[in-house]
């Protein structure tokens, strides 16, 4: 019975002999089959025997064209050496708070192979659990971006999702699924073109990583007071050494039109030694997945101008204007709020665009009537060249904040 499997008492071992025989005698008839000439679909895929119910289920497997088996295995140290070079692509209706070559629906099924439990690189892509009626958010496995190098720092690690937004479900499943394929395709495979060398040796072509980190001499200075008191999210690195042995890789400047060389260590998640909290290390800032190379520029562009913007507001607690919500006329938003207010939320945005003329928003949310500091405050942030797309990314990033703060008091 149900009750009978739900219950802690003990199970027997995952894979009885009985069990064995079956999956072994299966190999050995597919082995046949294949052997007489037989050929069919299954066959480019792994089967998996349930021994509980013995249904059988395929899950199809796709040749990585960098497999050094039966791939090529410098595909990915040739694809860096090249020039990126946009194209202009038309804009897919359809496509949210982003502009994409494709619709959400056509990006999930054109890419609906790289989700599953066997052979997906993600392994789901489900509704968020405690999503008030009405909104939408959806949850794609461990965030790779984050490292754990303590017990602490990996249960924080291992509560830390992928995860997407969205103004409907559609999109939200999207979204979700582009982020989880960011993460991945900015771990640390072993097969990334490096060459090891110092910043003195290297000369002008080297870019030294204080040009785009922008410490400050006097934050390296207070560094271990600072990072005594502070989150690993506002750790100060140590003071780089253009001496020591580096690893570098390629990237293309699309201000310069030339490559420029990085450290390795500051452009993918080391998934396997992690580094030091002391070293370079990266972070998912300017990250994107797209439908096209351009969809992957633009919004890893838009989410520096967004961080950028946010910075200036924060760190300087600055007073900026408030966005009226009444003054835009879109169905989606007055569903929004409304959802939002039979959850028991408040809901404000500011405008915190910056000298750089890219419209950027914050979304703040609380509980209704809320009036103690201590209730939980909820953030969202968007930056889009379209107004009403920032706003849309902002109000929907907030969203997707709502079952880590619980019920609204």
């Amino acid at each position: 019975s149900s009750t009978a499997l739900c219950s802690p008492r003990a199970r027997p071992a995952p894979s009885p002999a009985a069990v064995r025989a079956l999956g072994l005698h299966s190999a050995v008839l597919e082995t046949a089959k294949w052997l007489a000439g037989l050929r069919s679909p299954e066959q480019r895929a792994v089967c998996v025997l349930d021994g509980l119910t013995l249904r059988t289920g395929h899950h199809p497997v796709r040749r990585r064209p960098q497999c050094p088996s039966c791939g090529d295995p410098a595909l990915v140290a040739e694809r860096t050496r090249r020039p990126v070079v946009p194209v202009s692509r038309p804009k897919a209706g359809g496509s949210g708070s982003n502009d994409r070559a494709l619709s959400a629906e056509q990006l999930l099924a054109r890419h609906r192979h790289l989700v599953g439990p066997v052979t997906g690189i993600v392994t789901d892509v489900r509704p968020m659990a405690g999503m008030p009626e009405g909104l939408h958010a959806y949850d794609s496995g461990h965030n790779l971006a984050l490292g754990g190098h303590s017990p602490a720092a990996v249960s924080r690690v291992l509560r830390s999702r992928s995860s997407g937004k969205g103004a409907t479900a559609v999109e939200a499943r999207a979204s979700a699924l582009g982020e989880a394929v960011e993460r991945y395709s900015a771990a640390r495979q072993g097969d990334e073109l490096t060459l090891t060398d110092s910043l003195t040796g290297l000369g002008p072509a080297a870019v030294h990583p204080n040009a785009y980190q922008l410490f400050h001499e006097r934050q390296y200075a207070e560094r271990d007071r600072w990072n005594a008191s502070h989150t690993p999210f506002h750790h100060v690195c140590a003071p780089f050494d253009p001496g020591a042995p580096t690893e570098w890789t390629p990237v293309w400047s699309l201000t310069a039109g030339t490559q420029r060389l990085l450290p390795t260590a500051t452009l993918y998640f080391d998934t396997s030694s992690g580094g030091t909290r002391d070293g370079l290390w990266a972070d998912s800032n300017g990250n994107a997945a797209g439908s096209s190379p351009e969809d992957a520029l633009v919004q890893g562009f838009l989410e520096l101008v967004e961080r950028d913007a946010v910075a200036l507001w924060w760190y300087n607690r600055l007073r900026l204007p408030g966005v009226d919500l009444d003054a835009f006329d879109e169905p989606w938003l007055s569903g929004l709020r409304d959802a939002l207010g039979r959850a028991g939320r408040q809901v404000w945005t500011l405008d915190l665009t910056s000298d750089l003329g890219i419209p950027v928003m914050a979304a703040v949310s609380r509980g209704a009537g809320d009036t103690d500091t201590a209730a939980p405050v909820l953030y969202g942030f968007g930056a889009h060249p379209d107004p009403r797309l920032a706003l849309r990314r902002a109000l929907t990033e907030m969203v997707q904040m709502l079952p880590a703060a619980g019920p609204a008091a």
